[in-house]
Order: C-alpha cells, then structure tokens, then sequence
C-alpha cells in the first residue's frame, strides 16, 4: 500500500502556507510527486488503496482533513481527471453509476425474491442539492478521550466497561473506534427518543477484519433477551451485510455480501414502517416487507447484540461516523452520506 505520508515538499513547490502548517492546492501539477497525487477539493490526496475512494489526505491538508479518507476524484467530460479549481462535486452521482445492483432478499423461512418488493428502483437524482434530516444519535468516535460520545445534541451517549471499550484509530474521517470482535462493545441507554416506530435508518462506515463464524453486531436493539427489535451488522459463516427487524419472531431479514478488499465501504438499513432496505456503498441491494415492530426498555447496543441477557455477537473491526435518523431516508439521501 502507498503510503499517504508526505514531508517538506510544499515549499519546494512554491505554495503558500496557509499559516497551520498547511498547503492548500488548486491544481494536480502542485501534489506531483510521482506517487499520483492529486488535488482533491484543495487539498492533496495521496493513493491509498485502504480508501474506498483510493485516496487519502496527506499530512499538510488543512481543515481537519489530514490523515483521513479522501473523496474520489471527479472525471472530466474527456475521461481525465478534473483538479481542485474545476469546480466539480465529487459527491455528485454519476448518473450511469446510479443504477441498483441485481438484490436477493432472504427471509425467514428461506424463500427469496429478486429486486426492491416496494417497487422502487433503487436510484437516485444527481440533479439538485439534498438536505439531510438530523440524526437522533450520532456517532463520529473522534473525541478520542470519550469516543462513545453522541454528537447529535440529544444525549444519547454511548458507555462501556473497562477493557471492552475500544481504542481509536485513523478512520474514514477522523478517527473511527477499532473493536476487537471478542468483547468490545459499547451501550446507549433506553430513551423514547430511541423507539423508532415510524421508521429509522442507521448508517455506517466499516472496515471488517474479516468474516466470522459468528454474527458480527454493527448496531442492536434488542427485544425480551431473546430477540432483537432490529438488528444490523455481518451474517455468520458468510460475512454477508444484514439487517432485520424481529427476526427471533415474526419478522426476517435480507443481506447482500460484503465486499473484504481491505477497503472501507458504506452501509445503510432503513425501514419505513413497511418495508426494509439495504444500501452497500450508496447503492440500494435488497429489501424485505416486515411490520409491525415493537421496542422495551433495553439499551441500544454498539457492536455487539444480546441474547438471553448476555452481550455476545461481537464486531471485530474498524467503525466509523455511525448515524441513526428516526424516519427512513430517500435513495438520493443515503446516496449523499455515502458520498461523503
């Protein structure tokens, strides 16, 4: 892997310093270094194939930027790469890469059924701003000193105990709480705010360390000690991505396989009182009719699940900018947070 570690070169270079240490960019000629930088929203991204979009920020990027994930770099109409000063949006769509994948729901009883059952397409407009409702419960895991912290201003925060807290790494922004899979977990305490009757969707960046023979819990709620209200994280065996709402009981659950390319990848559920979708990487995948659904009093659990009382079901990996929202978002809203 490249690293994205770069020393000394803004002054040969000639670029003015914008007085932090940092250097800001308005062209790819400014980043060279024979490594392929480029010039990423006026700053220099360096290829980092641990990046979903490849690259990364170097260490003189400003605004906070240094050391995280990079946005994919926009194309140009002719097919080459655009710089910092084209004014293009890199989180904008292509509208020809906007197209759901072939999705196989699963559910309980084992039937399957091939695309959306609402009937949606699974895309999402390029044209136009989206404005993103604010989350109920917003995990960044930046604050390294208390990285279970809520960041939404509702107070959800996050506890753990002892040795099963994680520690933070570099993540896909910022910092991201790294799980060892055998005990490390965080809880949310029960608030109303929490009981999601007319629809959620919870959204993540993840970097697993691999499948498991065991489930892999990203984010629960779990229901009576022998079920979970919904839960959403990797399948057994598979590694597969799922989400499912009651699936102890009446409900089911739908999946679609994890890429592990050592990359970091997008994932969102959302549930609209009726039905259940999955997005890998902005794209929608699969989904599942389920309803109605039914919360208790128990706490939320962060990268672990309960059963019969006990914290199990472990996430091993990297966790990133955990958002839940309390309504199902748009195609073109998840589009947008994968895009960021």
């Amino acid at each position: 892997m490249l690293s994205y570690r770069r020393a000394a070169w803004g002054l040969a270079l000639g670029w003015a310093c914008a007085g932090d240490g940092s250097f800001p960019c308005v062209s790819d000629a400014q980043c060279a270094d024979g490594a392929g930088a480029l010039c990423l929203q006026g700053w220099c991204g360096f290829p980092d194939e641990v990046c979903a979009s490849g690259y990364r920020y170097g260490d003189h990027a400003g605004d906070g930027l240094s050391g995280t994930c990079a946005p994919a770099p926009p194309t140009s109409d002719d097919g080459g790469s655009t710089n910092g000063s084209s004014g293009a949006d890199p989180t904008e769509p292509d509208p020809a890469s906007t197209a759901a994948p072939a999705s196989t729901t699963l559910s309980l009883d084992g039937t399957t059924t091939e695309g959306p059952v609402d009937g949606t397409s699974g895309e999402a407009s390029s044209s136009g701003s989206t404005q993103l409702p604010e989350p109920v419960a917003w995990y960044t895991f930046d604050d390294t000193d208390a990285p279970w912290n809520d960041t939404s201003g509702n107070g959800l925060h996050g506890w753990c105990g002892g040795e099963e807290c994680g520690v933070t790494e570099p993540g896909y922004a910022g910092t991201a709480i790294r799980l060892d899979g055998f005990g490390d977990h965080g809880h949310v305490d029960h608030s109303p705010l929490l009981e999601l009757y007319d629809g959620f969707t919870a959204c993540v960046w993840a970097l697993p360390d691999d499948a498991s023979a065991q489930t892999q819990t990203i984010v629960s709620e779990p229901y009576g000690g022998v079920d979970h209200t919904w839960q959403f994280g990797l399948a057994p065996g598979s590694g597969d991505l799922f989400v499912g709402i009651h699936a102890g009981d009446w409900g089911g659950t739908t999946s679609t396989p994890w890429p592990y390319d050592g990359r970091w990848h997008h994932a969102c559920a959302a549930w609209d009182t009726n039905v259940l979708r999955l997005y890998l990487d902005g794209q929608f995948v699969s989904s599942l009719s389920v309803a109605p659904i039914v919360f208790d009093r128990a706490y939320m659990l962060l990268g672990a699940a309960d059963v019969q009382g006990s914290d199990v079901e472990f996430f091993g990996g990297l966790l990133d900018d955990l958002r839940l929202y309390d309504t199902a978002l748009t195609d073109e809203e998840i589009l947008v947070l994968a895009g960021q």
